[in-house]
């Protein structure tokens, strides 16, 4: 038998039909990403007429659908604003007869998608479901009017060991050079409380730029384990006001309380006023005889009346978290956060005649006091700030009762 070389082999072969021309689908389908683009780009079908007529109408939906992402703080300012940039771009260069059909078709699923997408993703990072490492997150409130003196406070709880524990603001974190604000934050477990202005770093004499930002906590353990929450905050200024006194302008300042108004001044004269209570309210359901216990007369009325007039101090490391628990319910010094609030600060001397353990605090029930000072629910942004002056103040704090 003659025995068939390699070349006769070859040539025996049957002639095979040529290899159909491979489509975008199955190049993806094979990992071969350059000829999926290639492939792409030789079949190509321009744009016609509806197609860009499409594009107009969903663009500037997407457009008007931004803005009220933004009113809903669902996107930050910075993210809304480069978003619209590359909307309106795709809208002012397509053309008929130019451009991908199958490119602006995936543009426009992104457009119908954007809404409910950034809802989603803000949802998702104001949760803490699931998580392991952080608990409780909130900001408190998300929406302040820096103009009235309003500020944000975002608390959380930490748990197992953290290695690292870092907050932050970034005005545009896409933009080199852009303003920010970091909070210093011990790596420990418990409480954890931070509170915004609505002013970034070396920013503490000119006037908050009104927007949307977004505030981002990140706790690393010792393993290595990372988790993340976010929320976006939400700064009005609509004139444009420098608003003093705030953390940051060196200024220092003294409190005032006349039974119905506390206010704090600082050493060129700008105000913070806020109502305020000392004193059981008739709708206390310790005040059996629903007597008003505000009115100063009652000032000596142990438990119940209001705080004596006179002079005192606030030293700014008596203020005060309910973190003995690591949970954020109780304070080391005694009570809970459900009864004393979110903070509170110690006024001295303690106690005064007949009369002591004054604080100021929130008013979390709105029905007054035992004597301390109370914020009302309606004020928590105002008291933010102004425990946030007495927390970070480099010297005691002077408080004038006065009736």
């Amino acid at each position: 038998m003659k025995a068939v070389t390699e070349r006769e082999a070859v040539q025996a072969r049957p002639a095979q039909a040529p290899a159909p021309a491979m489509t975008p689908t199955w190049a993806s389908a094979l990992g071969n990403q350059r000829v999926a683009a290639i492939a792409r780009r030789t079949k190509a079908v321009p744009l016609n007429a509806k197609d860009v007529e499409d594009l107009k109408r969903v663009g500037t939906r997407t457009l008007r659908a931004i803005d009220k992402l933004v009113d809903e703080r669902a996107m930050t300012t910075s993210e809304a604003a480069s978003t619209k940039e590359a909307i309106q771009g795709l809208m002012d260069r397509a053309q008929v007869g130019k451009g991908d059909r199958a490119k602006l078709t995936r543009n426009l699923n992104k457009m119908r998608a954007l809404p409910d997408n950034m809802r989603k993703r803000a949802q998702a990072g104001r949760s803490t479901k699931g998580h392991k490492l952080i608990s409780d997150f909130k900001a408190v409130p998300p929406v302040i009017r820096v103009a009235e003196h309003e500020a944000a406070r975002v608390s959380f709880v930490v748990h197992g060991k953290p290695k690292s524990i870092e907050a932050f603001i970034m005005e545009d974190p896409n933009r080199e050079g852009t303003s920010f604000r970091f909070f210093r934050m011990n790596a420990t477990a418990g409480l954890h409380q931070l509170i915004w202005d609505g002013t970034f770093e070396g920013q503490g004499k000119t006037p908050p730029e009104s927007g949307v930002y977004g505030l981002r906590v990140s706790v690393v353990d010792e393993d290595g384990k990372s988790e993340q929450v976010f929320e976006n905050i939400r700064v009005e200024n609509p004139d444009n006001d420098k608003v003093l006194p705030r953390v940051g302008s060196g200024l220092t300042f003294t409190l005032t309380f006349d039974g119905k108004l506390l206010i704090l001044t600082d050493q060129q004269g700008n105000t913070i006023e806020v109502p305020t209570v000392s004193g059981l309210k008739p709708n206390n359901k310790k005040n059996k005889d629903g007597i008003d216990y505000t009115d100063p007369k009652y000032e000596w009325e142990e438990g119940k009346g209001p705080i004596p007039h006179g002079s005192y101090t606030i030293k700014p490391s008596q203020f005060q978290l309910p973190d003995s628990d690591k949970q954020g319910h109780k304070y080391a010094s005694g009570g809970t956060a459900a009864h004393w609030g979110p903070m509170r600060a110690h006024i001295l001397p303690d106690p005064v005649k007949n009369r002591s353990q004054f604080f100021m605090h929130m008013d979390v029930t709105d029905d007054g006091t035992a004597g301390c000072i109370g914020f009302p629910t309606n004020q928590e942004a105002k008291f933010n700030q102004i425990m946030s002056l007495i927390a970070t103040s480099k010297s005691d704090v002077k408080l004038i009762v006065s009736y």
